[in-house]
């Protein structure tokens, strides 16, 4: 019986972190631009802490920044809501998210940048823009 109980915990603590990076990587697959030259922006926000409507209206007025809207290309744009567990990950462990709002930017091959500042994802686009 303890050699069952041993094998148990050893496969556990083996197999646990594998499941889990997969996890991750295929949420970073799910979230990334479909192909090369186009991004992807998923804005991670807890209700408790962060105004929406003040939030939207800051991301929107970056994403419709003259210069950011020559110079990128957007195929996916979402506010996901890290308290609501209808989504089909859990975003806020995989992607280890600790402050609202969360920006996130992705090209076709995965995360650009990670950060809480709106200003600094307007930096970015326009430096990857210029490419």
């Amino acid at each position: 019986m303890k050699k069952w109980s041993l094998l148990i915990l050893l496969a556990i603590f083996v197999f646990a972190p594998v499941a889990y990076s997969s996890d991750k990587q295929e949420v970073i697959r799910f979230m990334s631009a479909s192909e090369p030259g186009y991004y992807s922006i998923f804005v991670f926000w807890d209700k408790k802490v962060t105004d929406y409507q003040k939030l939207n209206n800051e991301m929107l007025a970056i994403l419709y920044d003259d210069k950011v809207m020559s110079a990128t290309k957007i195929s996916k744009y979402n506010f996901v809501n890290v308290n609501d567990m209808t989504h089909p990950y859990h975003y806020k462990s995989l992607l280890d998210l600790k402050q609202s709002p969360t920006i996130v930017l992705l090209d076709h091959k995965g995360i650009i940048l990670k950060t809480s500042n709106p200003k600094e994802l307007l930096q970015v686009m326009l430096m990857e823009g210029g490419k």
